[in-house]
Order: structure tokens, then C-alpha cells, then sequence
């Protein structure tokens, strides 16, 4: 359904205002360009109004875009002319982008947003990049979207130089190059722009496009934490807890994690509930992190659904309940993680709050190995041989053991040297140990059931429209 708007025919409400058929004065256009954002508050479109009066809300914003597009196809003198009202036009763009007061079109979003950018607004140009970028009401064309993004940026804004930045950075529309976009993104982040503060962190983080230097990420990083970025307040997080370019504080991760934890950042809610199981900069308290990993569970994190299914199979915080456990297993499991396709797959060996099922154990355990690792691999073999099925636990090391993990090797010429599951062989057995020997390092941690460990979080794409600072 499109707006269709009488422009020929003067309505009771123009006359009201003095407005001849096809004339729009420049005091009218002003207002209706200042004001028509702000009827949304006095319309009775807020909670609680009553029916009439949203109705009514909706008849002004209508009338507010009546007088947008006639400031957009006639000039002040009641004549029509070539050019066209750069700020209407936008304005309009912007209602039918984002349906205020009509139905989203992004057809004519697109339309307007061109007739504006065409006579130079920068928002305008902005906006039309981003539909051009996603195909949205109009044909997906990466490159005529960094042109338009290039007009805007040229004109200072802040949001179109910080694309440019991620086009650069991903290689969208042109060639990919760091140096590009870290020069776009600096230009937006010395205006104060969060989302770009925190990609310019992330390259000097990373050594790319710019010489590696850890104490500019955490300044941009810190920055852009100032202005509510809850993916910067996350790598912060990482950086005091894992002391990457600052003292190593749990105190401090803590404190971070919170803050961006609070704002709905799935990954800050997990790793401030891993400080929490640990007692790790905060005091030791399992109902907190139960309470953080649902919190990252709810927003769909496979790893928080691990490990809330681990503290449900533990009954650490909660009360034990293994069918808890399996519920939350199995969604991170439909998602890929390979832990959880392990955990799954014993409560099936087992019949822990799902039916006893080896077929559907086996099903489990072969996702893990897809998608997993030789660790996940070494967990199924564990497993199996506690369950005195040392044959199929034989078979599980030795996939494991040829990827290369040492613990595996080690188990493997463990049961070679005791014949179970395999043929005793002491040769076999000698071998498999003088490889774990000569790699082994460090003893196989198992299940990441906390929350460390965690990556520093990348840029996104620019969300549509997006306004400066705008970073969720």
C-alpha cells in the first residue's frame, strides 16, 4: 500500500493552513521537516493512549508527510520547478525506510533517497548506499554503494566514512585493504563515531593496515566503551583477563564483562559467568553464573548453552536435572558445537533425562566428530572405555590420536600395551607413547565449561540507516 497524497486538490486541513492547492510555503516545509519527527510523542502514539487519539496520531504524521512531499515537488511560489527540496526529499526516505506514519516501502525509500542524494544531502547519500549495499528497493550493487558512500563521506559524515572503513576492511565494492580502511575508519573516529573507534582497536589489535600496537586498541577500545559500545567493553574484558596489552586484572574483565553483559552482549554474559564459577575477580557464586549463562542461552550462544546444560548435569546452582541438561545440549548441538554433541550423546549411552538410546547416542557422536575436534574426538573415546567398550574407544583415540593430540596417543599406546580393544602390540604401544612424549605440552583441558578463553569481537556490517555511535 502506497501513500497517495492529493496534491491537486486542496483538503479541509490545507485550507485550514492557508495552503492554495500545489503550494507549500518555506515556513511550511520547515515545519514540517522539524517538527514531523516529534508528532510521534504529542499524537498519542505513546502506551496508554486511547484509540482515537493514536488514530489521530497517525492522520498528523500522514499530514506532516503530505507536506514533505509537496516541499519536495513544488517551490515555495506554488510553481513546479526542476529542483527538489534536498532535506524533504531525505525526510521522506526516512519515513518509508523505517515506516514512520506509513507502510515501510523501500521502493520508494530508495527514490527518495535519490532525489535527495542527487542534489548532494549527505544523509541522503548515506542512505541510499545502504540500500544499495543490501538490495533493499533497488538491485544489490556493492560498488555504486561505496560511491555513494564516498559522496557522504566526502561531506564529513561520520556513519558513511565508517562503512567505507568496513568495505575496505572485507574487500566489499573494492579491492580489500587494511591501510584504506584504517585511514576511514580514523576519520570517523575522530568525530567520535563508537562503532568505528572500536574497528580501528580491533586493527591496530591485529597489526593490520597499521603497525600492531596494543595500548592504541585499548584508547580506541576505551573510547568507544565511553560511549556504550558493548562489543569495545567486551574486548576490554578480554584484554584485563587475559593480560593482552595490559596487566592482567580479573577485577577490571570483570567489571567490563558487567557492563557490556547488562547492555544484552550474549559473549560478555558468558565469560563474566565463567569468572563467576571460578570465583575469578569476583566472588565464587554458582547462582550467578547460572544466572549470566541463561542470560546468554536465552540469546541463542551455544556456548552458554553448554555450559548451562553442564551446571544443570552438575547441579550447581540449580537443581540437578539431566533433562534440563539435554534440552539446553541440544540446542547448542543443532548449532554445530561439537562439546555439546558429546555431552548429548552419553546422556543417550546413559538413558540421563532422555530415553536410553545407543543408536541415538552413536547419531551424537558422530556430529561431534564432523564438526569437531581431536579433543571432542578423545572425549567420545574416554567415554566409551569407562563404559567397558574398549574396542569402540580404541577407534575413537586413534582418530584423535592421528590429528595429532597427544593425551589421545598416550591412551592409545596405553591399551596398546594392555591388549584392550586392540591386539597387544608393544611396538605399537612404544610408538604411539615416544609420539605424545615429543608433544606433549600441556595436559588436555576437556570441556570449555567456563567462560575464558574468549576472541576479540569483530566489526559488523553497518547496520541500515545506522545513526553515529550507534553500536547495538
Amino acid at each position: 500500500m502506497k501513500l497517495v497524497w492529493p496534491i491537486h486538490e486542496p483538503s479541509s486541513r490545507n485550507r485550514r493552513l492557508g495552503v492554495r492547492s500545489g503550494q507549500r510555503s518555506d515556513a511550511q516545509c520547515m515545519l514540517a521537516r522539524l517538527s514531523a519527527f516529534d508528532r510521534l510523542k504529542v499524537s498519542g502514539l505513546a502506551g496508554g493512549e486511547t484509540v482515537f487519539r493514536k488514530v489521530w496520531g497517525v492522520l498528523d504524521l500522514a499530514l506532516a508527510a503530505g507536506l514533505l512531499i509537496g516541499c519536495s515537488l513544488v517551490g515555495p511560489d506554488s510553481k513546479r520547478v526542476e529542483r527538489v527540496d534536498p532535506a524533504g526529499s531525505s525526510d521522506l526516505g526516512t519515513w518509508f525506510d523505517w515506516s514512520r506514519g506509513m507502510p515501510r516501502d523501500y521502493e520508494d525509500a530508495a527514490k527518495w533517497y535519490r532525489l535527495a542524494a542527487q542534489a548532494g544531502h549527505p544523509e541522503a547519500e548515506y542512505n541510499l548506499g545502504s540500500l544499495m549495499a543490501r538490495g533493499l528497493g533497488t538491485a544489490k550493487d556493492a560498488e555504486q554503494a561505496v560511491q555513494w558512500f564516498r559522496e557522504a563521506a566526502a561531506h564529513g559524515l561520520a556513519p558513511a566514512q565508517y562503512g567505507l572503513g568496513l568495505f575496505y576492511e572485507r574487500g566489499m565494492g573494492v579491492p580489500r585493504d587494511d591501510a584504506a580502511a584504517a585511514t576511514w575508519y580514523r576519520k570517523a573516529a575522530d568525530q567520535g563515531h563508537a562503532p568505528a573507534q572500536h574497528n580501528l582497536g580491533i586493527l591496530y589489535a591485529e597489526g593490520r593496515g597499521v603497525p600492531r600496537a596494543m595500548d592504541e586498541a585499548l584508547r580506541w577500545w576505551h573510547l568507544a566503551a565511553g560511549q556504550g559500545s558493548d562489543r569495545a567493553r567486551y574486548n576490554l574484558g578480554l584484554a584485563y583477563e587475559q593480560g593482552i596489552g595490559a596487566t592482567p586484572d580479573p577485577g577490571k574483565a570483570a567489571q567490563w564483562y558487567l557492563a557490556a553483559a547488562q547492555a544484552g552482549h550474549a559473549g560478555a554474559q558468558v565469560q563474566l559467568a565463567g569468572l563467576y564459577r571460578d570465583g575469578w575477580g569476583v566472588a565464587q557464586s554458582y547462582p550467578e553464573a547460572v544466572h549470566w549463562y541463561q542470560a546468554g542461552a536465552n540469546r541463542g550462544d551455544a556456548q552458554a548453552q553448554l555450559n548451562l546444560g553442564v551446571l544443570y548435569a552438575e547441579g550447581r546452582g540449580v537443581e540437578q536435572d539431566y533433562g534440563k541438561a539435554a534440552e539446553w545440549w541440544r540446542k547448542a548441538a543443532k548449532q554445530g558445537d561439537p562439546e555439546a554433541c558429546v555431552y548429548l550423546g552419553t546422556l543417550y549411552y546413559k538413558g540421563r533425562g532422555v530415553p536410553e538410546d545407543r543408536k541415538e547416542a552413536f547419531r551424537w557422536f558422530s556430529q561431534a566428530e564432523k564438526g569437531g575436534t581431536a579433543g571432542t574426538q578423545y572425549m567420545v573415546g574416554r567415554f566409551l572405555e569407562g563404559k567397558s567398550a574398549s574396542q569402540t574407544a580404541a577407534s575413537w583415540y586413534v582418530k584423535a590420536a592421528e590429528r595429532g593430540l597427544p593425551v589421545a596417543m598416550w591412551e592409545l599406546g596405553r591399551l596398546y600395551t594392555t591388549g584392550e580393544g586392540v591386539p597387544r602390540d608393544e611396538a605399537q604401544a612404544r610408538a604411539w607413547m615416544g609420539r605424545a612424549r615429543s608433544t606433549f605440552s600441556l595436559p588436555l583441558a576437556g570441556v570449555q565449561s567456563g567462560g575464558t578463553g574468549g576472541a576479540p569481537e569483530r566489526g559488523r556490517a553497518p547496520p541500515h540507516g545506522e545513526k553515529q555511535g550507534d553500536d547495538r
